[in-house]
């Protein structure tokens, strides 16, 4: 009676276990990663040298001026902080309300009557008074609740 040692297999070969052939290696797949990052940003700089430059303060109402509103935008900051029903948020509102009213009555002589067209700047300024509580916790906790009472 004798006894069989079983065989043993023999190691499989790169194609049978996933690699080789059968698909791109781990540096083939960094590389077209690589080569595809660089082809986005690539594209997104093109996309970006396409831009036209930003219109100065003398552009035309009817068109948006980076210049114009990074003025109005300093001009605001300038005045300070601006909680609600302070004076100061009355005077940015105030500011904002002149410069959309400028721009209303520069654009409305510019047309003259004419019709409305795709150019058309219509600017309604809605003042509004806010008052009223609301609940505010702390960390959600409903026993350290506080209320918020402003007019």
């Amino acid at each position: 009676f004798s006894q069989r040692t079983p065989e043993l297999a023999p190691p499989p070969t790169t194609a049978a276990a996933g690699g080789g052939a059968k698909g791109p290696s781990n540096a083939n797949r960094l590389l077209v990663s690589w080569a595809l990052l660089l082809g986005a940003c690539f594209y997104g700089y093109l996309q970006d040298i396409k831009l036209s430059a930003p219109l100065g303060v003398d552009a035309p109402f009817a068109v948006f001026s980076e210049a114009r509103a990074m003025e109005l935008a300093q001009g605001l900051e300038a005045g300070g902080p601006r909680p609600t029903g302070s004076p100061a948020e009355q005077a940015a509102f105030t500011r904002i309300a002149s410069e959309l009213e400028s721009i209303k009555n520069s654009t409305a002589s510019a047309a003259d009557g004419a019709e409305a067209g795709d150019d058309a700047v219509v600017v309604e300024i809605l003042r509004m008074t806010h008052s009223g509580q609301f609940s505010l916790t702390q960390a959600g906790d409903p026993s350290r609740e506080q209320h918020m009472v402003y007019s």
